[in-house]
């Protein structure tokens, strides 16, 4: 009896491609190493900070832009002037808020991060 079979082969490259797709979706409870902790818990200082100042300027620079259209196109300069004048207000802050939790969040994060670096080199002492 004879038995048609397909066997299908790939190039190394095609083989590297399909091994991280198949990790993907095999892998469970990866370990992490040390470094890819340190970028993890490095992204989780710096985000929260990034988005909330991301929001307050968005919100600002939406106030600012309605102000601004309110000059050009009603020629509503007594609503449009100081309707931008608050967006820019409202965006001032976002830096320092940005600054201040970032500060936070790295105070609360710093020893975890040193801990790592300094299991992993000893460039601090």
């Amino acid at each position: 009896m004879k038995q048609d079979s397909f066997k299908m082969s790939y190039t190394p490259e095609q083989r590297d491609e399909l091994q991280k797709i198949k990790e993907k979706y095999t892998s469970g409870k990866k370990e992490m190493t040390d470094l890819e902790k340190l970028k993890a818990l490095d992204k989780r200082v710096e985000s929260p900070g990034q988005i909330v100042s991301l929001i307050i300027g968005i919100i600002g620079l939406l106030i600012a832009g309605g102000g601004m259209s309110h000059v050009l196109v009603n020629d509503a300069f007594l609503v449009g002037i100081p309707l931008s004048f608050l967006g820019i207000v409202v965006m001032l802050p976002t830096y320092p808020v940005y600054k201040a939790i970032t500060k936070s969040r790295r105070e609360k994060y710093a020893p975890q991060i040193l801990e790592i670096i300094e299991k992993n080199d000893n460039i601090s002492k």
